[in-house]
């Protein structure tokens, strides 16, 4: 009975020893491989997450082409109405998400970008977490997150061209009710952003010339409200990049999605 005693005790102290070791491992492991998170972005109107109806789209789509990828400022972007206004013949596909964080991106890329294997990508993602920069979720953080996404097109469609835009500018109208987003961050994200795109061997666009007013902020005109804009604004935008369009639809990948799969890095 002593022996029995004993050795149920050692039991109850090993058990208890490998739990917290368990636990303590476990916590490690998480902290170091999981990036600090910004707080969750918002979702398209009425709470769902956006667009579900763009992978019954990718279902009839022309695969190989150009798509645009972001948040909101990518999200209305009316690039099929200013492609038929502009008597242009692009294969251009708009899969922006309203209110997205980078990590909400990273959970639609199959509908948002592989499922039409692009061989072109213009992408304007990380507004929506320049507002939730703080000491806990930085600016290292938000090109992390970033860094993913890109990377992860890069090793499934490694013949897909990759422009990574510039954000856009702001108003200096962010009063009571307004997003509270300066001018300074841009500049700052930008600069990140553009070093990104550096490191990766991508291309870096930045359009804001046509948008800015002499101080650097949002020209009026364009102002749909303090961050977002209007379609005047996105029709000088997509004549700033006609030029990188007609670059995509001259390369022998333009519409070839196999060639987009097959292609060296």
């Amino acid at each position: 009975m002593i022996i029995n005693g004993f050795w149920k005790k050692v039991f109850r102290g090993l058990t208890l020893i490998m739990v917290f070791c368990f636990l303590f491992a476990f916590g490690v492991l998480a902290s170091d491989s999981t990036p600090p998170q910004p707080p969750a972005g918002g979702m398209a109107s009425g709470g769902a997450p956006g667009h579900p109806e763009y992978a019954e789209e990718n279902t009839t789509a022309q695969k190989g082409g150009i798509v645009l990828t972001g948040s909101s400022l990518m999200e209305h972007f009316p690039i099929g109405d200013i492609i038929e206004e502009n008597g242009d013949d692009y294969v251009i596909y708009n899969r922006g998400y309203g209110g997205y964080v980078m990590t909400q991106l990273m959970e639609v890329m199959d509908t948002a970008v592989f499922d039409l294997v692009p061989s072109a990508l213009f992408i304007n993602i990380g507004t929506n977490d320049i507002d939730r920069i703080t000491e806990e979720y930085t600016y290292e953080d938000m090109m992390d997150h970033y860094k993913t996404i890109l990377t992860a097109v890069q090793e499934k469609l490694p013949g897909c061209q990759i422009y990574v835009m510039a954000y856009y500018p702001c108003t200096p109208n962010t009063g009571t009710g307004q997003i509270q987003r300066t001018l300074e961050q841009i500049t700052d994200a930008n600069q990140y952003v553009e070093a990104l795109a550096k490191e990766l061997d991508v291309s870096f666009i930045d359009v804001n010339d046509v948008l800015e007013r002499e101080d650097g902020y949002l020209k009026d005109e364009y102002a749909a409200d303090s961050i977002h804009l209007t379609k005047e604004a996105y029709q000088v935008i997509y004549e700033a990049l006609k030029p990188y369009f007609d670059e995509c639809a001259a390369s022998p990948l333009y519409l070839d999605p196999d060639a987009v799969f097959c292609a060296a890095n």
